[in-house]
């Protein structure tokens, strides 16, 4: 993520167990600077807890985000906090990975 904020490109973090400032101040302890990223517009931070939506609301909260941000690469930390039936988590999965395909989005 932090190479392609460098080259320019936007990133969008999909965030479920911590804050934007918690990952910032995180990743600023190991010497990776996302704040500046986020200040340069670069870098955008989309979190939200596992358990305060379904996984559907999850799923178009990404792609709601991804629409408004236009990233180039997107991450999704963790995948594990995401709580439901495997059978559904898998389903969301690969439906996601498949918007990001369609779109040219490295996840």
């Amino acid at each position: 993520m932090e190479a392609g904020c460098e080259r320019g490109e936007r990133g969008l973090l999909l965030a479920f167990e911590e804050s934007p400032a918690q990952i910032a101040r995180n990743l600023d302890s190991v010497g990776i600077d996302l704040q500046r990223h986020i200040d340069a517009g670069v870098l955008r931070i989309d979190a939200a807890r596992p358990a305060a939506y379904g996984l559907e609301t999850h799923l178009a909260r990404a792609g709601r985000a991804v629409d408004e941000f236009k990233p180039v690469n997107v991450v999704i930390d963790p995948l594990s906090s995401l709580a439901g039936e495997p059978y559904e988590i898998k389903s969301v999965l690969s439906r996601i990975v498949d918007e990001f395909k369609q779109r040219g989005i490295t996840a």
